[in-house]
């Protein structure tokens, strides 16, 4: 079966519609077309008529992802098929990828200026979030922590999606008895979790979890989350291939704050 890929201007805003299956072959050919993306920021992929996505095809999409993302752009999706959205979740990416119901919405979320900041350690890049007031939720009480009081009865437990952002007190194990003992500070982002355990050993252990399970889940006996809505989000991309340390993306986003507050 043919593919063809149909390049567009909405708005100001390159949008590919894509037509057929996206398979090896189609990959294959529509691939160089994505050159068309020169020049421009924001590009709109189309997929209402793609009946079929593989590995090949996510392979260029990531592509084309990086490729916008590394000059401060962004990669948005219109339009999915039920089978092309279940094959992005399958390869775990629906939270990587921006996906849009229609191409009206994708603009209106496109139009919103992004900000670069070049700085020593690397690049720093803003966009807009949503326009709701934010929150936080607080589990337990900072003073049990601070006085060392954290009790079983004070220990609860959630699931890694309840706690996508958050800083807290706390640890994995099969069962409250055996986390108590030894949990440590903890922190979750994006539903990750990095926690220290208070056995001595002073070496941090994390889970990445593809999916929540009753089985396996959070225990904590103190938890500040922030709900996965944000009125900003900033993407760092590190100057150096071995990265950069969190002393120097700190003094960056402070010294950032202090030269531009309007832009923070």
């Amino acid at each position: 079966m043919s593919i063809s890929l149909h390049l567009e201007t909405v708005a100001a805003t390159k949008v590919f519609r894509i037509v057929g299956r996206l398979d090896a072959y189609g990959a294959e050919q529509i691939e160089p077309d994505f050159d068309l993306v020169e020049g421009t920021n924001t590009v709109i992929v189309n997929a209402r008529d793609v009946t079929y996505l593989s590995s090949a095809g996510i392979r260029i999409l990531v592509k084309l992802h990086k490729r916008l993302q590394a000059r401060g752009g962004r990669l948005m999706f219109v339009e999915l098929q039920p089978y092309f959205l279940a094959v992005v979740k399958m390869a775990g990416l629906e939270k990587e990828f921006s996906i849009f119901k229609s191409i009206e919405a994708a603009i209106s979320e496109s139009g919103v200026a992004r900000e670069v900041h070049e700085l020593p350690c690397g690049r720093l890049i803003f966009q807009k979030g949503t326009s709701a007031p934010g929150t936080v939720e607080v589990l337990g009480n900072i003073e049990d922590v601070l006085w060392a009081r954290v009790t079983i009865d004070q220990m609860r437990k959630k699931t890694f999606s309840d706690k996508a952002y958050s800083l807290g007190l706390g640890g994995l194990g099969a069962g409250v008895g055996e986390v108590l003992p030894i949990m440590g500070e903890m922190m979750t982002m994006g539903g990750t979790m990095v926690w220290l355990p208070t056995d001595g050993n002073d070496t941090p252990d994390f889970l990445v979890p593809r999916r929540d399970s009753d089985q396996v889940m959070i225990h904590t006996g103190f938890n500040v989350s922030f709900p996965a809505t944000f009125n900003e989000y900033v993407e760092f991309e590190a100057a150096s291939p071995e990265g950069a340390t969190l002393t120097e993306l700190y003094r960056a986003l402070f010294d950032l704050a202090m030269a531009e507050p309007s832009s923070t």
